[in-house]
């Protein structure tokens, strides 16, 4: 069997072997791995997490997929409404970015963690499409984050992003779901 890896799948274990001593490493070659009857591949998380399905991205893993990025300004919109969210940049511009939509997610920086609810999108409500952003809330916790390295943890897809009529619609739908309670409870 030829195993095959990487973009377009133009790697070989055989490419890793003769790289090996070049470059100091090791190979143990591993063989695929079966979840359910499933046979596990890069191309079967990538089009999980393409399509927010992250409990199955995660069961692929075997670990909460995540990424670190920085926390940068943004337009302040969370904070008045009472729900103070980090605008994230996300470290490496190559890592694959979950499909847009609601996200109960656990956020780690310095020594402490945080459950919180992660929204990646447009911002529809404030007509915003300019670019994509990616924002984070986190339950019982009101402290400047900017410039911090943020680790976010996803553990599950709660909704999609969708235009509400006005902020305090956006705000009273916040409110009324007890989104912090149901985000915790499916961490």
């Amino acid at each position: 069997m030829t195993i095959q890896f990487g973009k377009n799948r133009e790697g070989s274990i055989e490419q890793l072997r003769e790289l090996a001593p070049l470059y100091g490493f090791d190979i143990n070659e591993i063989p695929a791995q079966d979840i359910d009857d499933v046979k596990i591949s890069s191309t079967k998380i990538r089009n999980a997490l393409e399509q927010g399905d992250i409990q199955t991205a995660n069961a692929y893993l075997d670990y909460c997929f995540n990424f670190s990025g920085i926390v940068v300004e943004g337009d302040q919109r969370g904070r008045k409404l009472g729900f103070p969210t980090a605008n994230i940049e996300v470290e490496n511009p190559d890592k694959i970015i979950p499909k847009e939509g609601v996200y109960a997610v656990m956020v780690e920086f310095g020594d402490q963690k945080h459950f919180g609810m992660l929204n990646i999108g447009r911002n529809p409500t404030f007509d915003d499409i300019r670019h994509g952003r990616i924002e984070v809330h986190l339950f019982d916790f009101n402290k400047n984050l900017y410039g911090q390295k943020l680790k976010i943890n996803f553990h599950a897809r709660m909704r999609d992003e969708f235009k509400f009529d006005n902020a305090d619609a956006l705000v009273a739908q916040i409110e009324e779901r007890g989104h912090n309670k149901r985000a915790q409870s499916l961490i």
